[in-house]
C-alpha cells in the first residue's frame, strides 16, 4: 500500500513538473512572438528618421545652398560694382557694409558646414546600426527553426530584447538630432537671406 502511494505521489509530481515545465515553455513562446512582432514593426519606422532623403535633410541642405549661393552672388555683384566705381562716385562706406554682409555670409556658411559635417557623423553613425538591425531582423523570421533546433528560447528572447532596446536607442537619440539639424538649417537660411 506504501509502494502504491509513493508510486502515485511521484507520478503526480512527475506529471505537474512535466506540466509546469511545458506552461514555462508555453510562456516563452509567447513572449518570443511578442517581442518578434514588436521588432518586426519598430524597426521600419526608423527608416523615415535616419534616411538622409525621406527625412528631408537633402532637400533642406540644398534649399541652405540656394539662399547661400544666392545671396553670394546678389552681394559679390553689389560690392563689385561699389568698388570698381572711382572717385566721389564710389561710396566707401556702401564697400564697407558690403563687405561686412560678404564676412557674415560667409561665416553662416561655414557653420552650416559645420553643422552638416556634426550630423553626417552623428547620423551615419545610427544609420549603421539602423543597417545593422535591418540585417539582424532576418534573424527574426527563423524563431521557428530556432526551436526546432532545440536551441534555448531564452538566448532568442535575449536577442530579440536587445533588438527592441537598440531600436528605441536609435529612435530616441535620431528623433531630436533631425529635428534639431532641420531647425538649425532653417534658421541658417534665414539668416543667409540679403
Amino acid at each position: 500500500m506504501q509502494k502504491l502511494v509513493l508510486v502515485t505521489v511521484a507520478a503526480v509530481l512527475a506529471t505537474g513538473s512535466t506540466l509546469f515545465a511545458e506552461d514555462a515553455k508555453e510562456a516563452q513562446f509567447e513572449k518570443m512572438g511578442a517581442l518578434r512582432a514588436r521588432v518586426l514593426a519598430k524597426i521600419p519606422t526608423l527608416w523615415p528618421i535616419v534616411d538622409y532623403t525621406t527625412s528631408g535633410v537633402i532637400a533642406t541642405n540644398n534649399a541652405v545652398l540656394q539662399q547661400y549661393q544666392t545671396s553670394n552672388t546678389s552681394l559679390q555683384k553689389k560690392y563689385q560694382a561699389e568698388a570698381a566705381k572711382t572717385g566721389e562716385a564710389r561710396d566707401q562706406a556702401t564697400v564697407d557694409a558690403l563687405g561686412a554682409k560678404i564676412g557674415q555670409l560667409t561665416t553662416l556658411w561655414a557653420d552650416q558646414t559645420k553643422a552638416a559635417q556634426e550630423f553626417n557623423t552623428k547620423m551615419g553613425a545610427l544609420n549603421a546600426a539602423y543597417q545593422a538591425l535591418q540585417q539582424l531582423s532576418m534573424l527574426c523570421n527563423n524563431d521557428q527553426n530556432w526551436l526546432r533546433a532545440n536551441l534555448d528560447p531564452a538566448l532568442y528572447i535575449t536577442v530579440l530584447t536587445a533588438m527592441d532596446k537598440s531600436t528605441d536607442d536609435i529612435k530616441a537619440q535620431a528623433t531630436p538630432l533631425l529635428a534639431d539639424y532641420l531647425k538649425g538649417c532653417g534658421e541658417r537660411e534665414r539668416a543667409l537671406k540679403e
